[in-house]
């Protein structure tokens, strides 16, 4: 049986992680064989290590991608195409109408906030999918819903990450903080995220200027990239927080610099699900964000993390304020929280994602 996942791109983002930790997982298995179609090239790409993947090295626009994948889906006989993102789900839909391939749609973000033309596309070819596989019990109800398809096709297989990866006690804090000009008292604040509108990143400055009113012990360090970096490096700047607030982009080092911060922060008005929550939850680091469905089903409040009206500022900042000063807290919120993400390791995706394929075969 021969599975082609195609993906817009192998850049940032947590379906491309995705991709990297499960697809070297599913060719060990032999009654598989796996493949990755990449549409067009990515500054920061980095593929997973398996034996067959292309890049069809396509413009963002080009019409000739359609024909090059179906002439590839032909060519090497594919049975499945497993279709990752909004250009990926369109050139794969469209190919799919030429070929008897069976379609798998993974649905990696909050469908209702999907482009109109997207969530139209999967309207229409509804039929021609198998299966949508969603990553959280929400997401399920949305599918359901605004795809108006029967709950028997819609697969919840929980974003997932490779636990082994972000296990704290692989990593020497002291030393990583030293290395990264931390000292052991600071306060550190992570985010780790995409600079876009969806996330809201200037909301960690905001959070930031307060804090630093307080104590010059609060530390913030944004991991990641996007159009808002600029916006960011002149506010942080016009609010003089060079010293707190530190704009380190993209990193390599991500489970590194995780294990050096005390807590990790989300203001996104919506998600698909938070890969990158549950990475730090696995570092025993909790977890402040602003209340979405998105966090419902890994944040208990008050448990092992804590979740904050939205576009609360003050009580976003008095919440961090209250555990900085309460370290017996902040370590039973981290011990809780590790709990909670064991359902998200990657070996249970793993079974779930050979179940469905055999199901297809």
């Amino acid at each position: 049986m021969k599975i082609l996942h195609i993906i817009d791109h192998m850049g940032l983002g947590g379906a491309q992680q995705l991709l990297r930790d499960i697809l070297p997982e599913l060719e060990k298995n032999v009654e598989c064989e796996i493949r990755l179609l990449v549409l067009r090239n990515d500054i920061n790409e980095k593929y997973p290590d398996i034996s067959h993947v292309l890049n069809a090295r396509s413009s963002f626009c080009s019409p000739f991608v359609f024909f090059k994948v179906l002439r590839y889906i032909r060519f090497q006989k594919i049975d499945i195409l497993h279709l990752h993102l909004q250009r990926s789900v369109f050139v794969g839909l469209l190919a799919s109408l030429s070929t008897s391939v069976k379609i798998v749609v993974h649905i990696h973000r909050d469908i209702e906030h999907e482009l109109f033309y997207f969530r139209f596309i999967l309207l229409l070819f509804r039929k021609k999918v198998s299966y949508f596989i969603v990553g959280s019990m929400k997401m399920v109800e949305q599918a359901v819903r605004v795809l108006k398809i029967d709950k028997m096709k819609v697969i919840l297989i929980y974003s997932f990450i490779n636990i082994k990866k972000f296990d704290r006690n692989h990593f020497n804090s002291t030393l990583l903080r030293i290395k990264n000009g931390f000292s052991q008292t600071d306060f550190i604040i992570g985010y780790f995220g995409r600079l876009t509108r969806q996330k809201q990143p200037w909301h960690v400055v905001n959070i930031a200027k307060l804090l630093s009113k307080k104590s010059d012990k609060f530390k913030f360090i944004i991991v990641g990239k996007g159009l808002f970096r600029n916006r960011l490096k002149n506010t942080i700047k016009k609010y003089k927080l060079q010293k707190s607030v530190h704009l380190l982009g993209y990193r390599e080092d991500v489970p590194e610099l995780m294990s050096i911060i005390d807590i990790g922060i989300f203001t996104s008005f919506y998600e698909g699900f938070p890969v990158s929550a549950i990475e730090m939850m696995a570092m025993e680091k909790p977890i402040i964000a602003f209340h979405i469905p998105a966090f419902e089903e890994i944040i208990e409040d008050g448990v092992n993390g804590y979740m904050i009206n939205m576009g609360d500022i003050k009580g976003f900042s008095n919440k961090l304020s209250d555990i900085c000063n309460d370290k017996n807290r902040l370590k039973k919120l981290g011990e809780r929280a590790v709990e909670k993400i064991k359902p998200f390791d990657i070996q249970i995706a793993y079974i779930k994602y050979i179940d469905l394929y055999k199901k297809l075969g």
